[in-house]
């Protein structure tokens, strides 16, 4: 199995099955899956309202106002990834911050 969500979604539990009370570990992978998935979007949300709400524009701003537009955009970019060519995208958008910002 080549690594990446195969991995995890395939290989991951049906190894964590085989062991004594594996459904048990399954559902502690996906749950610790769900806590990490909450714990980047509220991090990257702060870093990006620590940054605007330091600058001039975002100053002037009410803060639950800035706070609601953030999380809109997150989300509408975020939507990408739930469509079929979510991991085609990632992967363009991956190699494009890798290997030609870098």
């Amino acid at each position: 199995v080549k690594a990446g969500p195969a991995l995890l979604f395939g290989a991951y539990p049906a190894a964590l099955s085989t062991v004594p009370g594996g459904l048990h570990w399954v559902r502690f992978l996906f749950f610790n899956l769900f806590l990490l998935g909450i714990d980047s979007a509220f991090a990257l949300t702060e870093a990006v309202l620590s940054v605007l709400k330091d600058s001039t524009i975002g100053a002037s701003i009410p803060q639950q106002k800035l706070v609601t537009g953030t999380i809109a955009i997150g989300f509408l970019f975020g939507l990408m990834y739930t469509t079929d060519a979510g991991l085609i995208l990632l992967d363009v958008i991956d190699f494009y911050i890798n290997f030609i910002m870098l």
